[in-house]
């Protein structure tokens, strides 16, 4: 599908690593992330550490909180098909969402995600 964006997105909401990693190599750090380390989710990878301080946990990658990402007014939601699929509708309500295959994708499909994050935050 499409996700109608009405202007370059500041408050960027995360939900996997992988994401939050793109994000990092773009220079924008996200507003809220899916962070929390749970049951066998150790959470952030150590690298990633210092770049997630000051963003807000929104849950864990396989339970994020709708409240808490609804409390940050995200004016983009980052995805995964495979883990949020059920929730992709209610996640909709709150803000344009865009979903990858993070998960499930190869090097490629992750290469092909990780520019267009580039196109749409204007940093090609």
């Amino acid at each position: 599908g499409t996700a109608e964006l009405p202007g370059t997105p500041k408050r960027l909401v995360v939900l996997e690593y992988s994401f939050v990693d793109a994000l990092a190599a773009l220079g924008t750090k996200p507003v809220g992330a899916a962070i929390a380390a749970t049951g066998g989710d150790r959470g952030v990878p150590p690298y990633l550490s210092g770049f997630t301080q000051g963003v807000a946990a929104v849950g864990s990658r396989a339970q994020p909180s709708l409240e808490a990402i609804l409390a940050l007014e995200p004016d983009l939601i980052v995805a995964d098909l495979t883990r949020h699929r059920q929730i992709y509708d209610q996640l909709r309500r709150i803000a344009p969402t865009v979903v990858y295959m993070s998960q499930d994708g190869d090097y490629d499909e992750i290469m092909r995600q990780f520019a267009e994050l580039g196109r749409v935050l204007g940093k090609e």
